[in-house]
């Protein structure tokens, strides 16, 4: 053929690998999810294992052993709670709004990744794709709480909220035994302070933003798009450090350990241990198509519905850590 684009060719249509790839670069949403489900199962394994460390892990077993070994004593002095004064208990009831609006920051970059143009900087492989953000932030995130489990379990100080300075309010884990298990003291753990988990999702959605907030959308990095994604987690990072303050939820020691670790964190994951994004299999994702196509209507919208359900279980149970308890689903 003499064109380097035709180079790889596919034996069964006489296709080729970069031929394919053109083909996808206008993709209905339907070859998208295939995409996604492909990528879906080649990570599957580190993405159940960083869920599991931050759902039974961090939200389970973690905060019940700090709950267990937890002794309330007098308030530490800290310099965040000299500058900032403490929230009424009625205006603790917005402690979390900026962290919650950090959520929608998050989707807009998800959805960039399904809904967004296919192809940036003139590359097939260049796009980011859904599972591979997800992974990536998943997998940072479970170990930026397995550190901070293992500096919170390492020394336990006082609480900085009224409720753990209150020994008569406490209802702790009776034994390491029912660490395990019990999921109560989600509303009312103390003991885990060193570092703000809060911080921590704070710093992860602006490095994640820092990475695909651009790309995502096919925008140039640094753009409009991407400066005003930058400037709203820069802007509700500070809101939200200070509204921990004003809760006395943490020490400030908590939210300035978390600024220096998570970014550290996320440099070393990016660079020792996955350097790269997974990529898609084109010739793998075409064969997969012919098959689809073949099946009837209700199949092909059966096999839609899977692949939407992963997506919306491994969202779901970011969200679920995120909020860092099941107070909103009545339990």
């Amino acid at each position: 053929m003499g064109d380097l684009e035709y180079a790889l060719q596919v034996d069964d249509d006489n296709l080729s690998y970069a031929s394919l790839e053109d083909e996808y670069i206008h993709l209905p949403f339907t070859k998208r999810l295939w995409m996604e489900r492909q990528l879906f199962m080649k990570q599957r394994k580190p993405i159940f294992a960083s869920l599991f460390v931050l759902v039974y892990g961090a939200m389970i077993l973690f905060r019940n052993i700090a709950f267990y070994r937890y002794r309330a004593g007098p308030r530490l002095k800290d310099l965040g709670y000299d500058l900032f004064p403490e929230f009424s208990e009625d205006a603790k009831e917005i402690t979390d709004v900026p962290m919650i609006a950090l959520n929608v920051v998050t989707v807009v970059v998800l959805m960039g990744a399904l809904l967004g143009p296919h192809v940036t900087g003139g590359s097939f492989n260049n796009r980011p794709h859904f599972v591979n953000i997800v992974r990536r932030m998943l997998c940072v995130y479970a170990i930026g709480h397995s550190l901070r489990a293992m500096t919170y379990l390492s020394t336990t100080i006082p609480g900085a909220s009224d409720i753990c300075l209150t020994p008569e309010l406490l209802h702790p884990p009776k034994s390491i035994a029912e660490c395990f298990y019990r999921i109560h003291s989600f509303n009312t753990g103390c003991g885990d302070l060193i570092f703000s988990g809060h911080m921590l999702f704070v710093s992860l959605v602006f490095l994640f933003t820092l990475r695909y907030g651009a790309s995502s959308w096919g925008q140039p990095r640094f753009g409009k798009l991407h400066c005003s994604l930058l400037v709203t987690c820069v802007g509700l990072g500070c809101v939200q450090a200070v509204f921990i303050l004003k809760a006395r939820h943490h020490y400030s020691v908590d939210i300035v350990v978390a600024l220096y670790t998570v970014p550290l964190v996320w440099y070393f994951y990016g660079r020792e241990i996955q350097p790269h994004d997974d990529q898609v299999d084109i010739l793998l994702l075409d064969q997969q198509m012919k098959v689809y196509k073949l099946k009837s209507t209700i199949a092909q919208i059966f096999d839609l519905a899977c692949i939407l359900s992963y997506l919306l279980v491994i969202v779901f149970s970011l969200l679920l850590v995120v909020h860092g308890n099941f107070k909103w689903m009545g339990l």
